[in-house]
């Protein structure tokens, strides 16, 4: 579900994925970078060497969401204060949740003058 971006609202962007993860060798890694180099175009916030995203995860008072994190549990949630540039407009607040298979991310973006007061 997406919400356009209005002067009143913030934008609201809700994704669910389900991911598989497999290990390559460097030999695999260098030919999938060749190839995907021939077919996408780099996005403005970064190269090979990272990008400068800044974040700050927020937690509950008993820490259970850095205990799920560190004891590797099946469910897991993170919170989050994000921006992908120092120069950017907006500031993203996220709520991760990640299962075994399934992820969900609910996103809210609002002007960054707002997050650098913080």
């Amino acid at each position: 579900m997406e919400q356009i971006q209005t002067k009143a609202r913030p934008l609201n962007l809700t994704v669910s994925r389900s991911e598989l993860k497999f290990l390559i060798g460097l030999e695999d890694r260098l030919y999938l970078i060749r190839a995907l180099d021939a077919l996408l175009i780099p996005d403005a916030y970064g190269d090979y060497n990272g990008y400068p995203v800044r974040s700050v995860y927020f937690d509950g008072l008993d820490n259970q969401d850095y205990v799920e994190k560190v004891h590797k549990f099946d469910f897991k949630k993170r919170v989050r204060l994000r921006a992908y540039s120092p120069h950017d407009k907006t500031a993203k607040f996220e709520i991760k949740k990640n299962g075994p298979t399934v992820k969900s991310k609910i996103r809210s973006s609002f002007p960054a003058k707002m997050h650098r007061k913080c």
